[in-house]
C-alpha cells in the first residue's frame, strides 16, 4: 500500500494513470470510427485506420494538453505542428503493426471476425507507450508557471530604484573606466541607485585598485566569490544582492554604455523585460562585428528560436534591465553558471509569461576580446539542449521562498 502512495506521489505516473484514462476514450472514438468505416461504408482497412486516427487524434490532442498534462500555454500553434510531428509518427507505428498482424499474421481470425479490431487494440496498447514519453517528453514539454512570486514573499524590499550588476574576472584594465562611465551618468540623474561589482575569483589586483579608486562613491559595493565560477554565476549573486527597483547587469568592457539605460528606462515597466540587441532594427552594426561572430550569432539563435521557442534576435547582449520582482525569482530558479545562462533566464521570463522587449544598443569595439567563438559557442549549444531537458522535464518550478538564495560564502569586499 505504501508503495502505490509513493508512486502515486510522482508526477510522471500521475500523468500517465490520466494518459490512460484518455487513451481509453480516444481508442473507443478510433475504433468506432474503425467500424463504421470499414463495416458499414466498406472502406479499405487502411483508409479506414487513417479515418479512426484522425477522429481520434483531435480529441487526444485537447483532452491531453488541458487534462493529462495540464498545459495552458498560448503557443498553441507551435505545439499543434509539434503534436502534428508526434500523430504521424503513432500513425506509421499503427499502420505497419496493423499491416504485420492482421494482413500478414492474421491474428485471431480463427476466433472471430472481427479480428482486425483485437489487432487494433493490441496496437493501440503499444502505440499508447510510445505517443507517452513523446507527448510529455517533447510535445507537450512547453508549460508556464501559474504566478510570480512578490518580493515580500522572499522577504525582500525595495532599497532603491535601481541596481547596477557589473560581473568581473581580471578586469584591472577596464573595468575603472567602465566605473568612471557609469557614476558619471548615475550622478547626473534624480533617483537613488548602487553599482554592484561581483569579483569572479580575480588575480590581478583588480578589487585592491577599485577599493581604492571608488571607495567613496555612494552605494559602491564589491562582493567575491570564493572562486572564479563563470559570468552566469557572477550575474546571478549580484542580481539578487542587489535591492533595486530595477536591476541592470552590464559587461566591465564597456561595449555598451549605460548611457543605453535612458531609453530603457522610459519603457520599463514592472511585467517587462528589457534587453539590448545588436541586432534590432536601427540598431544593427554588422559591418562593426566580424562577420564569422554575426554568423554564429544568427545560426545560435536560429536554433534557441527552433528549440526554446524565444523570438529573440540577440540573446547573448551583456546588457539587460529586470524588474525586481521578476528578477527574484528567476535567478533563483537560474542553473547554469556560464556563458548560456542568459537564453535559461530568458527562458525562466518566458515560463512566467512575463513580456521580453529588446531595444537596439550602439556597441562600441573593446580593447580585448575574450569570447572564443567556435569553443564558446559549442559549449552554449550543448547548455540549451540542458536547458530544453530541464524544461521537458519540468525542472523548473516555483522557487521555495524559504530557501536562502544561495548557498556561497560571498565576501563583501567594500
Amino acid at each position: 500500500m505504501q508503495l502505490i502512495k509513493a508512486l502515486l506521489r510522482k508526477q510522471a505516473v500521475r500523468q500517465f494513470i490520466k494518459y490512460i484514462i484518455v487513451g481509453t476514450i480516444v481508442t473507443g472514438i478510433d475504433m468506432i470510427a474503425l467500424h463504421l468505416s470499414f463495416r458499414v461504408l466498406t472502406i479499405p482497412i487502411k483508409i479506414s485506420v487513417i479515418i479512426g486516427f484522425m477522429c481520434g487524434n483531435i480529441s487526444s490532442f485537447i483532452f491531453n494538453k488541458y487534462y493529462t498534462f495540464r498545459n495552458f500555454s498560448p503557443a498553441i500553434f507551435r505545439q499543434y505542428a509539434k503534436y502534428f510531428i508526434t500523430s504521424m509518427t503513432g500513425l506509421l507505428w499503427t499502420l505497419a503493426l496493423m499491416t504485420l498482424f492482421f494482413e500478414h499474421l492474421n491474428l485471431f481470425s480463427g476466433i472471430t471476425r472481427y479480428n482486425y479490431l483485437l489487432c487494433k487494440a493490441i496496437v493501440a496498447v503499444i502505440v499508447m507507450f510510445w505517443n507517452f514519453m513523446i507527448i510529455r517528453h517533447w510535445t507537450l514539454a512547453d508549460y508556464t508557471l501559474p504566478y510570480l512570486p512578490s518580493l515580500e514573499d522572499y522577504g525582500k524590499e525595495k532599497k532603491c530604484f535601481l541596481s547596477v550588476v557589473i560581473p568581473a574576472f581580471n578586469e584591472l584594465d577596464r573595468l575603472p573606466q567602465t566605473l568612471d562611465d557609469v557614476f558619471k551618468w548615475l550622478e547626473s540623474k534624480s533617483f537613488d541607485y548602487e553599482v554592484l561589482v561581483i569579483n569572479d575569483g580575480s588575480t590581478d589586483g583588480m578589487v585592491l585598485r577599485l577599493k581604492e579608486e571608488f571607495k567613496h562613491k555612494p552605494g559602491f559595493k564589491i562582493w567575491s566569490l570564493p572562486q572564479n565560477m563563470g559570468k552566469g554565476a557572477a550575474v546571478k549573486e549580484g542580481m539578487l544582492l542587489a535591492g533595486g527597483e530595477y536591476r541592470l547587469f552590464m559587461d566591465a568592457d564597456n561595449q555598451i554604455r549605460i548611457h543605453e539605460l535612458d531609453s530603457f528606462l522610459k519603457k520599463a515597466d514592472p511585467r517587462r523585460v528589457i534587453i539590448g540587441s545588436k541586432y534590432a532594427a536601427s540598431g544593427s552594426q554588422k559591418d562593426e562585428i566580424a562577420s564569422s561572430r554575426v554568423f554564429i550569432s544568427r545560426l545560435g539563435n536560429l536554433i534557441i528560436k527552433l528549440l526554446l521557442g524565444l523570438e529573440i534576435a540577440d540573446t547573448q547582449c551583456g546588457f539587460k534591465l529586470f524588474p525586481a520582482q521578476i528578477a527574484e525569482s528567476v535567478f533563483r530558479m537560474q542553473r547554469l553558471k556560464r556563458f548560456a545562462f542568459d537564453v535559461e533566464i530568458l527562458s525562466l521570463v518566458q515560463l512566467f509569461n512575463m513580456e521580453i522587449m529588446e531595444l537596439p544598443i550602439k556597441l562600441y569595439p573593446a580593447s580585448e576580446s575574450r569570447v572564443r567563438t567556435l569553443r564558446d559557442s559549442l559549449s552554449v549549444f550543448s547548455d540549451l539542449l540542458v536547458i530544453k531537458l530541464n524544461i521537458w522535464r519540468r525542472r523548473y518550478g516555483l522557487p521555495d521562498p524559504h530557501r536562502g538564495a544561495s548557498g556561497l560564502n560571498l565576501n563583501r569586499d567594500l
